[in-house]
């Protein structure tokens, strides 16, 4: 591609090749995280593609991770986990109600603390 741009009435991106052709592509969110999982293979790509954009489908692979550093207790990699997800599903009560009374003593975090 030679340059690009966002055509905004139809959240298209529009662009311009190198045999001088104009393409027009459609994003469709809900397909991305699917796609780079499935056709390409690529995990990491997935996990770095999901939070930034809010690409949905991703929710159930940050939670199993969070959940997986959380009992391990890894709790700062459990939350950087659950503060990239996508979604607010990790951002809950119940979240903060599990946390130890020492970790939240060490930090100075008052266990009634909730997410916002």
């Amino acid at each position: 591609m030679l340059a690009t741009a966002q055509q905004t009435a139809t959240g298209r991106l529009i662009g311009v090749n190198h045999a001088e052709k104009a393409l027009a592509v459609n994003v469709v969110p809900e397909n991305v995280f699917p796609y780079v999982m499935g056709k390409l293979s690529d995990l990491k790509l997935a996990t770095r593609l999901a939070p930034w954009n809010g690409f949905p489908g991703a929710e159930t692979l940050f939670m199993e991770r969070c959940h997986e550093l959380f009992e391990d207790g890894k709790y700062l990699k459990a939350a950087l986990v659950a503060a990239d997800s996508p979604g607010s599903s990790h951002n809950t009560e119940q979240h903060f109600d599990r946390l130890p009374d020492s970790l939240c003593a060490s930090h100075r975090v008052p266990k009634h603390v909730r997410a916002v």
